[in-house]
């Protein structure tokens, strides 16, 4: 499966392969690679991990943008 969401890949996979901007690919367990650090390298947001409890009870680890606001003059 190939996809843009990192999400998708905690819900889907034990392994993952992650390309960076310079083309060099990070292959290993989804805990390992899906890092906050790695997906601000690769997209250049800062992002947080969490887990949110789904309509089932299970636990789902999902990655939420960091906004930051502007100060006002």
């Amino acid at each position: 499966m190939i996809t843009h969401f990192p999400d998708h890949a905690f819900i889907c996979a034990n392994k993952v392969v992650l390309f960076t901007k310079e083309g060099n690919a990070c292959v290993g367990t989804t805990e390992d690679i899906l890092t906050e650090e790695t997906l601000m390298n690769v997209y250049g947001v800062a992002v947080k991990l969490s887990e949110v409890e789904s309509g089932d009870g299970d636990r789902i680890k999902t990655f939420v943008p960091i906004l930051r606001r502007r100060e006002s003059r």
